[in-house]
């Protein structure tokens, strides 16, 4: 699918704006940091605006990539594989596909 720059950037707006603090919260969960919490949103949607036209479920592709950057996140703070998984797992307990319930 190649969209018109325009179109693009609306439906891109309007998944950002439905997904954004969903992820957020999920994240947060995730790292207990606000700051570092917006830096890996940012890097989430990032990478999200630039593959936007080839992804066919936004919210199973954000969460996805929400775990990977999480786990690249505590890999570059010199973390063990062991306590990057748990940490993921832990806190996702509360959480469905990594978004929580509540938003659902």
């Amino acid at each position: 699918m190649n969209l018109p720059n325009k179109q693009k950037l609306d439906l891109f707006t309007e998944a950002y704006n439905n997904y954004y603090p969903v992820l957020y919260n999920a994240i947060c969960g995730k790292v207990r940091d606000t700051h570092d919490t917006e830096d890996i949103c940012q890097e989430v949607f990032i990478i999200f605006y630039n593959k936007f036209e080839t992804i066919e479920n936004h919210r199973a592709w954000l969460n996805g990539t929400m775990r990977n950057v999480v786990y690249d996140y505590y890999k570059r703070k010199g973390r063990k594989d062991e306590d990057i998984n748990s940490i993921i797992e832990d806190s996702s307990m509360s959480y469905v596909n990594g978004f929580r319930k509540a938003r659902l």
